[in-house]
């Protein structure tokens, strides 16, 4: 049996690369094998990638020949999906022996796979393909090591986000519980400085740690909430409030979903919030 990888499963599913016996193999194109080396997970990945191929539990699938033309139909797949899909078609004719499988949980690929008459597996669904317990091998000794960093790396990417993001809203809320005593102490170029500078520092801070800002933002916007209801006046000043307060809410579910699109809970987000169903 070949499992050809989709660029998110090895974030997702890292453990498949120990499933099966002997004669499973889980193949990676190599256009999701460059996609992955250039995620926050790059580092880990690679080495994971590396102690597989050298244990025998991993192979890297060249590009396409380029006479290989994949024509999808009516479902929109990128460059990327479409070179994977590409090089899983070419595979699987040249290897009638075995059977093949496209482990991915990208419907608009799933479909189009389909509809070439390709084998397709989620996430979820691929562990009734394989059938078979984690490998007791000597051989994936390093390459479960090598899973379980990768796996780690993961949550504690997830977890010290989700703090830190908790600890800038406190500090937000602090400094919005004293902000007469702070602006009182500011002259007017004071105040367009301190904006300035927070508007920067804000900036860098979403762009290197998306997901703690993201988190920040949603339970600013919860703070502004409890804060309206505390004292409610059901005019229109309440109401559009209210607006911004959820605004707020919705900007930092949108960071977010960006902060943990490589990692394994991005799955499950999409599959919440997008409706993304199983094949």
């Amino acid at each position: 049996m070949r499992l050809i990888l989709d660029t998110h499963v090895l974030l997702a599913r890292p453990e498949l690369l120990l499933r099966g016996d002997d004669s499973t193999r889980c193949l990676l194109p190599q256009a999701a094998y460059e996609q992955l080396s250039h995620t926050r997970f790059g580092r880990r990945v690679s080495d994971l990638v590396q102690r597989a191929i050298e244990a025998g539990r991993l192979k890297i699938l060249p590009p396409p020949g380029r006479g290989v033309v994949v024509d999808p139909g009516p479902h929109r797949i990128d460059h990327t999906d479409s070179e994977i899909l590409a090089t899983a078609l070419e595979y699987q004719k040249a290897h009638h022996d075995h059977a093949v499988y496209l482990v991915t949980d990208d419907r608009a690929l799933i479909d189009a796979a389909s509809g070439l008459g390709l084998k397709t597996a989620t996430t979820r669904t691929v562990d009734g393909v394989v059938g078979l317990p984690l490998s007791k091998s000597v051989v994936s000794n390093e390459v479960s090591q090598a899973v379980q960093r990768l796996t780690e790396a993961n949550r504690n990417y997830l977890v010290g986000g989700f703090l830190l993001g908790v600890l800038v809203a406190v500090l937000i809320f602090v400094a919005w519980q004293y902000r007469h005593d702070l602006l009182a102490t500011l002259p007017v170029w004071g105040l367009v400085l301190v904006v300035a500078v927070s508007g920067i520092a804000l900036f860098w801070f979403r762009s290197r740690h998306r997901l703690s800002y993201g988190v920040a933002e949603v339970l600013f916007g919860l703070i502004v909430a409890s804060q309206l209801s505390s004292t409610p006046e059901y005019d229109s000043d309440f109401f559009v409030k209210i607006v911004a307060a959820v605004y707020i809410v919705v900007r930092g579910l949108d960071n977010v979903e960006k902060g943990i699109s490589e990692t394994s809970l991005g799955l499950l987000w999409k599959q919440f919030f997008s409706g993304l169903k199983e094949a």
